[in-house]
């Protein structure tokens, strides 16, 4: 999990009717992100394509990520425009940490060599087929893709046996 803090800031508006500057005052929050398998099947409903192996993602796009990355309840939208650069730096080496000690080789090369869209369907996919339970569709994704590395790893290196 990540936690940021989103600091207070004062947004500065013209009033036109008045012809004048308004000022806003917003106060700072606390948000805790989680990269899950949750938060991309969530991402995933609303633009309908594959998150992982996605190279660019638009400001609207990597934003609503946050939302879907959010454990908290109830935040205003109006805390997700006040992220500063820092904190969207933070989300990014975040969302791209290894998170685990796992490293299998093999498999991830072969990964690379796959031609379909890693999809949040198909990581459900995998784990009903290594028998995964579903509450690990909360831990950072990075730690469930292990997990399944390793099930893929161990289970090749079981049937080369027989």
């Amino acid at each position: 999990m990540l936690t940021i803090h989103v600091p207070d800031s004062t947004d500065e508006l013209w009033d036109e009717k008045n012809e004048e500057f308004k000022y806003l005052k917003f106060s700072g929050r606390v948000l805790r992100l989680e990269h899950s398998l949750i938060s991309i099947a969530k991402w995933e409903t609303k633009y309908c394509r594959a998150f992982i192996g996605s190279k660019v993602f638009t400001d609207d796009e990597f934003l609503y990520y946050i939302k879907c990355m959010t454990i908290d309840k109830n935040v205003d939208d109006s805390v997700y425009m006040h992220l500063t650069f820092d904190n969207k730096k933070s989300i990014k080496d975040y969302i791209n940490a290894p998170l685990t000690a796992t490293h299998v080789v093999q498999y991830a090369k072969a990964k690379t060599k796959m031609k379909e869209s890693i999809t949040s369907e198909l990581i459900y996919y995998w784990m009903i087929v290594f028998g995964i339970p579903f509450e690990c569709e909360k831990w950072p994704l990075q730690r469930l893709l292990a997990l399944l590395d390793i099930c893929q790893a161990k289970t090749k290196s079981t049937s080369k046996k027989h």
